[in-house]
């Protein structure tokens, strides 16, 4: 996807590297400058401290609030970050997004890998074009090692027409958004109510906001998907108090997923 010379070497962005070892892998394919960024000092710091190597970088640094600078990279990885930021504020993600956008070279490709379906990213896509623009180059799902979730995969190209504008995206976005998890996707099933109240037990039994959280998402994507901090914030607008000492019955879990179909 991305043009290089024999003499050149590759500039590369992964997009929220936590204490995952891809950086390392992609800096040891040679031929390339990887640049892993993290919002979290100490993950960054203690990458810093397992990976020492020329042409390796560890930076902290906030997509969401910070430019990355225009034109800096050839290539962009994204493992998940997006995810996690589309169970947040959509403005953010946004941004975030066309932070990474803006700081590929003019042909340069991020590769996008989700929990998402394809079909759901590539709708998103559809949405923010004339906003944050991107070509599709190539798409493909990943069947997981165990159970039926699946790993999507974009390579996008960055369009070098189109300017962001952001006025409308997200508004854009959220009708996406919306109808794939209460059409395509919805979070309240029959099934997962009958699972829900086979594993709750008594109805009226009360569990912890921890208790809840892995009754309500039970599979590993889900809670990687939608973690505690993300749950906790949603209980507390759904309570309208502080959910860290609540407890939850079987009519409050169904109604919390009611509400936030």
């Amino acid at each position: 996807w991305v043009m290089q010379s024999p003499d050149q070497h590759l500039e590369v962005l992964d997009v929220g590297c936590g204490t995952s070892t891809l950086p390392w892998a992609l800096w040891n394919q040679g031929q390339r400058r990887v640049h892993a960024i993290d919002i979290d000092a100490a993950v960054i710091k203690s990458q810093q401290s397992l990976h020492n190597a020329e042409g390796l970088f560890f930076v902290e640094a906030d997509i969401t609030r910070q430019s990355l600078g225009e034109e800096r990279f050839d290539f962009a990885v994204d493992k998940g970050t997006m995810d996690y930021l589309l169970c947040g504020e959509l403005s953010a993600a946004l941004q975030a997004l066309s932070t990474v956008r803006r700081s590929l070279r003019r042909g340069g490709v991020l590769l996008l890998i989700s929990i998402h379906p394809v079909s759901l990213w590539q709708a998103i896509l559809k949405a923010l074009k004339g906003h944050i623009s991107f070509i599709e180059l190539d798409s493909w799902s990943v069947p997981a090692s165990t159970g039926d979730d699946r790993t999507a995969a974009l390579a996008l190209r960055r369009l070098d027409d189109v300017d962001d504008q952001m006025d409308g995206a997200q508004e854009a976005v959220a009708r996406v958004m919306e109808q794939h998890f209460t059409t395509e996707a919805p979070l309240l099933t029959a099934e997962r109510l009958d699972a829900l109240r086979e594993v709750w037990g008594e109805a009226e039994a009360k569990k912890t906001v921890e208790e809840a959280h892995v009754l309500l998402f039970p599979s590993a994507a889900e809670q990687a998907e939608y973690p505690m901090e993300l749950f906790l914030e949603d209980l507390a607008e759904f309570l309208q108090t502080d959910p860290s000492k609540a407890t939850l019955s079987l009519v409050d879990a169904e109604k919390f997923l009611g509400e936030n179909q």
